[in-house]
């Protein structure tokens, strides 16, 4: 696989620069879009499906934010564009740990990871080499 395209959605600005200067780090990321509103990043995804433009290998997608929520954004995305995110897929990343939001991301066929916050970038190495042939 080339290098990986990821995009960061998480309402979090401390959290954003945090994972986003950790991916710079990694070698086999060749680059980072961040969105702090997960409603403008789906109006992105959308509109690189319209246009055929290439989409992000890997979302790193918050579960908790205000206007919309990570499962209601992925809820949307599998439910009008899936057959058009082939090879895209999702790590969840929470401070939570409540069985609801662990069962949830299950019923998510992008969702491929449950990453709990802190992040490390021992974490998001192992599995980004875990979920990408890298």
């Amino acid at each position: 696989m080339s290098k990986i395209h990821v995009y960061i959605i998480d309402d979090s600005d401390d959290n954003n620069f945090y994972v986003e200067d950790m991916l710079g780090d990694i070698e086999s990321i060749s680059q980072v879009t961040v969105f702090n509103n997960p409603v403008l990043a789906l109006a992105d995804l959308v509109s690189k499906i319209k246009t055929e433009e290439t989409l992000p290998d890997l979302i790193l997608l918050d579960i908790n934010m205000p206007h919309m929520t990570g499962f209601e954004l992925l809820s949307q995305l599998e439910k009008d564009y899936m057959d058009s995110l082939t090879g895209m897929k999702v790590f969840i990343v929470s401070s939570s740990d409540h069985p609801k939001d662990l069962t949830e991301y299950t019923l998510h066929p992008l969702a491929v990871d449950f990453l709990k916050k802190p992040l490390t970038e021992q974490i998001i190495i192992d599995r980004v080499y875990q979920h990408f042939e890298i």
